[in-house]
């Protein structure tokens, strides 16, 4: 499969990574992976990628570390939860978060982000230092 762009899926809980790396690569985005916030952190400083599938208490700082980052990177993140809290949902978005989705995963819901974003956040405006071009698996 050829992909168009990487996204960064910043998640602790194996079960939780898996299932969204699954999805998103359904999606046509090639996952990077970092189990913390300073991975994460150093991921997106890289310019490896032009989208962040977050875990909302992501060990290291949570979204919220992760989202600074992000911003000051231009890469869109959408904070995934274990719950569907409207405070935390609330939280998330007022803190710039591109959008919020919580267990279960389906394919229909982050097939339609990914979508949304990327049209948004084309990755050659999103990251310009970052190479978007198709990268063979």
């Amino acid at each position: 499969m050829a992909y168009l762009s990487k996204a960064l899926v910043a998640c602790c809980e194996c079960r939780h990574r898996q299932v969204l790396v699954n999805l998103i690569t359904r999606c046509g985005l090639k996952p990077v992976i970092a189990t913390n916030a300073s991975d994460a952190i150093a991921l997106l400083g890289s310019g490896a990628v032009c989208a962040t599938f977050c875990q909302d208490d992501l060990p290291g700082g949570g979204f919220e570390t992760v989202l600074k980052a992000a911003n000051q990177a231009a890469v869109p993140v959408v904070v995934c939860s274990r719950l569907a809290d409207s405070s935390r949902y609330l939280e998330s978005m007022q803190s710039g978060a591109f959008d919020f989705i919580c267990l279960p995963y389906y394919y229909a819901e982050v097939s339609a982000v990914a979508a949304a974003m990327l049209q948004r956040f084309p990755p050659q405006a999103a990251n310009p230092s970052s190479s978007t071009a198709r990268v063979a698996t």
